[in-house]
């Protein structure tokens, strides 16, 4: 079923198509029909030209059902359903429906990502909050208020320089020396979801950066990008 803009209308049309555990479904009715659906239904018809335009757009993520059950899913793979409370710092967080999930199980959340000024309108709707803050490579991270339990990135974008070009590894071990000695506490966790990087006909996750963070005892499912690092205490090589 196509997202044609409206949110209301067929809303539970559906949470019908919903496919998975009963229970899953139950909750993202539960959660979506805690967001404020009339203004995502006000924000579905103002784009509603560039939704049906572009179907991949940003403006996809206006609709609440699909992507709340999407995030559910990471939520529950990173075993975050059934966790004691912990401090989350979301990278890239999108218009945040992982901490909108998270903060159901009694997580604190801070979502950060790049200026999109729809993502605030849809995190507003939530009762989420975005951070405008950029991850850049050699540029240390933001103060966020403390250290953090688990650090997240989903669906990895700032690693984008320019067409074919990415980080270097160089860039990765800049970032995760940062996340390292100024964010995270111990024990502690990161998990990573990368996006392909596509390097002229090649789509591909990268391979040096998961045979890196192998090496540094992470675990890392190659065939779907993630890669997740728990930590006792801080590494004294990296």
């Amino acid at each position: 079923m196509q997202f044609d803009g409206r949110v209301i209308e067929g809303l539970e049309t559906r949470l019908a198509k919903l496919k998975g555990p009963s229970e899953d479904v139950a909750l993202v009715e539960e959660i979506v029909r805690s967001m404020d659906l009339s203004r995502l239904d006000e924000l579905g018809r103002e784009h509603a030209e560039a939704v049906l335009a572009k179907p991949a757009s940003m403006y996809k993520y206006i609709e609440p059902v699909v992507w709340t059950h999407d995030k559910l899913k990471i939520v529950k793979q990173i075993g975050l359903h059934k966790s004691k409370p912990l401090r989350i710092w979301d990278i890239g967080a999108g218009p945040t429906h992982f901490a909108k999930i998270c903060r159901h199980f009694g997580h604190e959340v801070v979502s950060t990502d790049i200026e999109v000024p729809v993502y605030d309108e849809i995190a507003s709707a939530l009762g989420e909050r975005r951070t405008v803050s950029a991850i850049l490579p050699g540029v240390k991270t933001p103060d966020l208020g403390g250290k953090f339990d688990l650090v997240t990135a989903i669906a990895i974008n700032f690693n984008w320089k320019s067409a074919g070009v990415y980080w270097t590894l160089e860039d990765w071990k800049f970032l995760l020396r940062d996340l390292l000695d100024r964010q995270l506490r111990y024990p502690g966790r990161i998990w990573l979801s990368l996006n392909h990087e596509i390097h002229g006909d090649e789509r591909r996750f990268n391979p040096e950066l998961m045979d890196y963070m192998e090496s540094l005892g992470a675990v890392v499912t190659r065939e779907r990008g993630y890669i997740d690092w728990k930590l006792k205490k801080r590494p004294k090589k990296l």
